[in-house]
């Protein structure tokens, strides 16, 4: 007596057989040519084009990390936190400092807003900087000793020196950061437009004024006098910008920890707004930084799930925003818009996807 799993088998042929046939009962013929290696690579293809189709979006969603990351990195005032799930992978603690402060346009009616990126995660040193006088210069500056300008010091309950290379000292990486601005004057003096860039490749703005804002890939101009938020986040362009750093204090930087004994681009100013309206007239800024920490003996540690495809979806899809024109978001502050902002990423992806790839099929 046969056993139960040759009739298995014999089923499972005959479903195979009946799949070859066409509509005339007859075997199809095998393309044995389609099936060797140049069929591979096609097959290949077809499963590239059949996962940005309609794959991606599900896998995404499979990994709470990267979509906690994706919100976080197009929003970061929100309150809760996100790691990078991309490597260096690292038992780490998540940390939110936000930073406030108030200030007021020139005697000619233009003010300023730039922070020093890393900085904004210690209390002990001046991270954001801000036109808060008539006599502030109309443009983006952090020298606080030649010009009449405000800075503030980062809500953080960490020192410069937790930071300092060594044994116990903490490292960390910025997993999301930005800026925003309010009017907040008289609606009788309400006027005037923000004006935001991020310099890529990342460089000190120092000097930069409305007009070199204007030359900056992927600027945004806002209507300054609306008393809405206004917001810049910073982006990352380049691997650099996802490794740990820590403090050096013979050399007075901050470094990378990848052993490359390069001072990280996070030491400098490289992204700011520069708002225009009305002489005297007052506006907040609230900077939001979120990082990974890494250090002895830290409590609520946890690790992510790495996802390099994930986080280079993420990334690429608030790019395509910040240079899709002068004047759309390329963030989600103060909205939901993050799993829009995705998924017309995806959409590009799949688009240049099927035009690079039909050779394969």
């Amino acid at each position: 007596m046969e056993s139960k799993y040759n009739n298995n088998n014999k089923k499972q042929l005959t479903v195979q057989r009946k799949q070859r046939m066409n509509k005339k009962g007859q075997m199809k013929p095998v393309n044995y040519k389609k099936n060797r290696i140049e069929g591979g690579t096609a097959n290949y293809g077809k499963q590239m084009i059949q996962t940005m189709e309609s794959g991606y979006g599900k896998t995404l969603s499979m990994y709470p990390s990267t979509q906690n990351f994706a919100k976080v990195y197009g929003d970061p005032f929100l309150k809760e936190s996100a790691r990078i799930p991309v490597f260096p992978i690292r038992a780490s603690k998540m940390l939110r400092v936000m930073t406030g402060v108030s200030g007021v346009l020139n005697g000619t009616g233009v003010g300023f807003v730039t922070v020093k990126p890393a900085f904004c995660i210690i209390n002990d040193k001046p991270s954001i900087f801000y036109s808060n006088a008539a006599a502030s210069p109309p443009f983006l500056t952090t020298d606080n000793g030649t010009y009449a300008i405000g800075s503030g010091f980062a809500a953080s309950p960490y020192t410069l020196s937790d930071f300092d290379y060594g044994v116990n000292g903490k490292t960390f990486r910025i997993v999301a950061q930005a800026i925003r601005v309010r009017y907040v004057g008289t609606t009788l003096n309400a006027a005037g437009s923000c004006y935001c860039a991020q310099l890529s490749p990342e460089k000190d703005l120092n000097g930069y004024t409305v007009d070199d804002i204007k030359r900056q890939m992927g600027w945004k101009e806002y209507v300054f006098s609306d008393r809405s938020w206004h917001s810049i986040c910073r982006h990352i362009t380049t691997t650099d910008d996802q490794d740990y750093q820590y403090w050096d204090s013979n050399q007075g930087n901050f470094y990378y920890y990848n052993g490359s004994n390069t001072p990280t681009k996070d030491n400098f100013p490289f992204y700011g707004m520069i708002l225009t309206g009305t002489t005297g007239q007052p506006f907040e800024i609230e900077v939001c930084t979120h990082i990974e920490l890494v250090a002895p003996s830290l409590d609520q540690i946890s690790v992510s799930t790495h996802d390099a495809q994930g986080v280079g979806t993420v990334i690429a899809s608030y790019a395509k925003a910040r240079n899709r024109d002068n004047t759309s978001t390329d963030h989600s502050v103060g909205t939901n818009k993050w799993s829009s902002i995705l998924k017309a990423g995806i959409e590009t992806a799949t688009t240049i996807g099927k035009a690079v790839l039909p050779f394969l099929l």
